[in-house]
């Protein structure tokens, strides 16, 4: 879609599976430059959500695909959508696959086995761990008081 009719695009409206949608995701959120805040409607995603919206506010916009998109366009059941003002394409680029650092699951998806190192990971990984811990102590203290109430 364009200002001024057929020419440069001003809006790119990425397809793909969730894992693809995540590097772009991570791409535009890698600097804090572009945090993307979606609300889902549920009907004329990609259309009003997917160009509308990004061609109005300069905002990507994640969408679910609908229907025309599964009649029209043969969508996949198992895809997803992300639409960007062009402009945004080079910083996609420049930051894709940043985010993680040498934990970037890369394309296609790769798997860790086994534990993260400590302190690895996401910050709220680390303080689910520390809960679970904490909630583990708690649990054995109870345990070992109801097996020897008198110590």
């Amino acid at each position: 879609m364009t200002k001024s009719g057929i020419g440069v695009p001003e809006v790119i409206l990425f397809y793909g599976d969730p894992s693809q949608m995540t590097h772009i995701i991570h791409a535009l959120s890698y600097e804090g430059e572009y945090n993307i805040e979606s609300k889902f409607l549920g009907y004329g995603e990609s259309c009003i959500k997917g160009v509308l919206l990004p061609f109005l506010s300069g905002e990507p916009q994640v969408i679910l695909p609908g229907t025309g998109d599964r009649t029209l366009g043969l969508t996949k059941e198992e895809e997803m959508a992300i639409g960007i003002p062009a402009e945004l394409l080079f910083y996609v680029n420049k930051n894709l696959f940043k985010s993680g650092g040498i934990f970037n699951m890369r394309q296609p998806t790769r798997f860790i086995i086994g534990n993260i190192p400590e302190g690895m990971g996401p910050p709220a990984w680390n303080y689910l761990k520390r809960q679970l811990k904490k909630k583990n102590r708690t649990a054995n203290t109870k345990t070992s008081m109801e097996i020897n109430p008198h110590p």
